[in-house]
């Protein structure tokens, strides 16, 4: 059995080695591969991503930036989920191009094979499509579980239908507005509007909570 899984590893590695020297991955895994390599806050190519929340909420805003990125996202338990970019996460997992910590749930980051791969298709696309991978992967890197809920579902409602955390996220929206606002993500009207409140409201709660973060 051991045997039996090496070798389909093997196999998927030399697959992904012949689909990346005839320059034929297919989009979206090129921008996966793209997504992990770039640099964030830490100004370091292939900065760790959190996990697959965050990983999940920085393709779907890239999308909406590069046309190009054709994922499709369903409405699902955390909001937008594609389930084309979960399994393409496994897929090169298991291939050894990706490493995720804690069997599937943690930081996710380019092996040293695929950075190979990441390097090749940065230095292939434009400046424009390089700052935009950088900026939000600053923007939403770092952010906290239901600060990086709370700007998704309120810039994008449309991705709660079927969401799990609704409430949750009611819960926690005016701490996480405060928290993006005293961080520099996001300006004051950006807040109230995460937060459901007016732009006074706001002004006030930020007041009150200015050490708080979540």
């Amino acid at each position: 059995m051991l045997i039996t899984i090496m070798r389909r590893e093997k196999i998927d590695l030399e697959i992904k080695n012949f689909y990346f020297e005839n320059d034929d991955l297919p989009e979206e895994e090129k921008y996966l591969f793209l997504l992990l390599y770039a640099p964030g806050n830490t100004g370091k190519i292939n900065e760790r991503i959190i996990g697959n929340t965050w990983l999940q909420k920085q393709m779907y805003l890239l999308r909406k930036i590069i046309p190009k990125i054709k994922l499709r996202f369903d409405e699902h338990h955390y909001g937008a989920f594609s389930p084309t970019l979960d399994v393409i996460t496994k897929q090169n997992t298991v291939s050894e191009l990706i490493k995720q910590q804690n069997e599937g749930t943690g930081k996710l980051w380019l092996t040293h094979e695929g950075l190979k791969i990441g390097e090749k298709l940065w230095n292939e696309i434009p400046k424009e499509e390089k700052e935009s991978m950088i900026e939000v992967k600053k923007f939403m890197n770092d952010m906290g579980l239901w600060e990086l809920i709370a700007f998704s579902y309120s810039t994008f409602p449309e991705t709660t239908e079927n969401s799990d955390v609704v409430e949750q996220f009611e819960d926690t929206r005016l701490d996480s507005a405060c928290s993006l606002f005293y961080k520099g993500k996001i300006s004051i009207e950006k807040a109230a509007s995460i937060a459901g409140i007016s732009l006074e409201e706001m002004i006030t709660e930020a007041k009150k909570k200015k050490n708080f973060s979540v």
